[in-house]
């Protein structure tokens, strides 16, 4: 990962390093070596619950009662289409489907993405 805003050049950060700054900077971090690996879905188990997985190629979901995210974690982008829409997905991109319980989200040309059902 790179660190860009606390220098005049981009910051690389190795794995676990610890680097200090001002919260009030405008700093951006970015995913220089491939694919995202981890992913976490944080959320308040009192409220709902949220199911993650993992998919590539081409696909179809349920969407979930409360929302569902899409988001592309591969490199190439990736397109998606849900009630008529479609999306052209880049890298890091995601949409959010509020609502719309099981209708249909589909997928393709993903090289990986992360589905999160909200219900």
């Amino acid at each position: 990962m790179q660190l860009r805003g606390l220098a005049d050049e981009p910051l690389r950060l190795r794995p676990f390093e610890v680097v200090r700054f001002d919260g009030a900077r405008s700093v951006a971090g970015v995913l220089t070596g491939g694919v995202v690996k981890d992913f976490n879905v944080i959320f308040d188990a009192a409220l709902c619950s949220a199911d993650l997985s993992f998919r590539e190629g081409t696909g179809v979901a349920t969407c979930g009662s409360r929302a569902t995210l899409l988001a592309n974690v591969g490199v190439p982008p990736c397109n998606c289409e849900q009630g008529g829409e479609s999306a052209r997905l880049a890298r890091h991109d995601a949409v959010l489907i509020a609502g719309d319980a099981g209708s249909a989200l589909r997928w393709r040309d993903a090289e990986r993405v992360a589905l999160v059902r909200i219900d």
